[in-house]
């Protein structure tokens, strides 16, 4: 009747009992958008039927073959793509929840180091395919190593990202506390973009795989210098993305545009010929989430936007060699889904080298989690430096016969111009080389 509580003498005798009665039965009910999981009966009497939820635990099956996938690119084309990581995207989306048991076997630590990370990963960029959905973790060996990163190059705390248990008795608990108050997301279908053009066949393409958030300053300009030097030796780069300011993916990207357009111009002036500059491309993949995320690296020479995370992982195991930074979860993730690809021999492994560079350190305990056989079974290596890396490349590279016309004979005497290039653009009282600072100057 328009009339306000204040305006009614006797509210409470008249509508008070009644309005609480309807107040509370509307909580424990969940009728009430404003109602508290301590009122709402599933969470009080975690009463969850778990029998008519979906909780999988994946197996790659055991024909692992690279499927077809039908997509749209941004002009409505359909395009296949073939994948088996994508296989893992279909799993996912008919679940309701994941549960994740450690097996500790050296036969399935690649199956369940990609299946944890790939959850995770899922849940820090927003991937509907998981996201909302409660994953339970016994926790084992990968749990120690995923819990070391946890709130450094992993963003979150682990028990933000699933729900950690120390025993299988503790599952159903789990799951009924979980499903009494979390909202599944509904996928979209999102087409692929496609801009710029392939690196040419006859490049020795590297895939580095790294953290898109750590700020570690003297790490990031031996990144930015790994980069420049992939580009002076005639190599093409593949990452992720990356649009900094933080992370070592944009460091990455940043000393393959140095090198284009800094240190060629450089030896020009030296007298070098145009048709003897060293050849390099960068492609960046993006996968909708991720560049959502982190943003897109819109200066590569050629650069995609994939419908999933998978299919860009895809993407950048379409290449001649890998090499892992210091990374989080999706670092642990690319890792795992080449071995897997590497197992199944849907990847080349020989000249074709995954190599760990464990700076200070940092992959130790991984490390030592990797079944001993697989070392040499899928031609992973273990460096300590950047150096030990670019080495191990220029080894591969020769194997294959992709050996580029460079102006140098040999890489000490590249070094020794690059470091009087260097000389030229650096203030003498500090060895931070910024390419992005450097090309401004010059």
């Amino acid at each position: 009747r328009g009339r306000t509580q204040s305006l009614i003498s006797d509210y409470e005798a008249r509508f008070g009992l009644l309005a609480n009665h309807y107040k509370a039965f509307s909580r424990l009910l969940g009728f009430s958008k404003y109602h508290d999981d301590r009122y709402h009966l599933q969470a009080h009497y975690n009463d969850v039927d778990l029998s008519d939820k979906s909780i999988g635990t994946f197996a790659f099956s055991d024909d692992n073959k690279m499927r077809v996938h039908k997509i749209e690119n941004q002009n409505g084309a359909v395009v296949p793509m073939t994948s088996l990581l994508q296989d893992f995207y279909d799993f996912c989306v008919e679940q309701d929840g994941f549960y994740v048991r450690e097996s500790n076997k050296k036969g399935a630590f690649w199956d369940d180091l990609f299946q944890i990370t790939s959850i995770l990963v899922g849940t820090q960029l927003k991937d509907a395919s998981v996201l909302g959905k409660p994953f339970v973790w016994r926790k084992g060996d990968i749990f120690k190593v995923m819990e070391k990163f946890s709130s450094w190059l992993i963003r979150e705390r682990l028990d933000e990202l699933c729900i950690p248990i120390d025993h299988v008795r503790d599952k159903t608990k789990a799951f009924q506390k979980a499903f009494s108050h979390m909202d599944p997301a509904q996928p979209e279908y999102n087409p692929m973009e496609e801009h710029g053009e392939r690196a040419a066949e006859d490049l020795f393409r590297v895939t580095v795989y790294c953290s898109e958030s750590m700020t570690d300053r003297g790490l990031k300009k031996d990144v930015r210098n790994f980069g420049m030097d992939l580009g002076n030796l005639g190599f093409a780069a593949k990452t992720g993305g990356g649009t900094g300011p933080d992370g070592l993916m944009i460091d990455i990207n940043k000393g393959i545009m140095a090198s284009r357009h800094q240190f060629a111009p450089y030896l020009k002036k030296l007298g070098i010929d145009n048709a003897q500059l060293p050849k390099t491309h960068l492609s960046c993949h993006h996968s909708v989430e991720a560049a959502n995320d982190a943003g897109i690296f819109e200066d590569a020479d050629f650069y995609d936007v994939l419908p999933s995370i998978y299919f860009r992982m895809d993407r950048l195991q379409d290449t001649d060699a890998e090499v892992v930074l210091p990374g989080g979860a999706g670092t642990f993730q690319e890792i795992a889904a080449s071995a897997i690809m590497r197992k199944a021999g849907l990847a080349p492994i020989e000249n074709r080298p995954l190599i760990i560079v464990n700076t200070n350190g940092i992959y130790d305990e991984f490390i030592n989690t990797i079944p001993k056989k697989d070392f040499k079974d899928l031609n992973m290596h273990v460096v300590p430096d950047l150096q030990s890396a670019l080495n191990i490349l220029i080894d591969a590279r020769a194997a294959r016969n992709m050996v580029p016309d460079l102006p140098y004979e040999t890489v000490e005497e590249y070094k020794q111009i690059k470091s009087q290039f260097i000389d030229t653009i650096v203030p003498a009282n500090d060895d931070y080389f910024d390419p992005t600072t450097a090309l401004e100057a010059s």
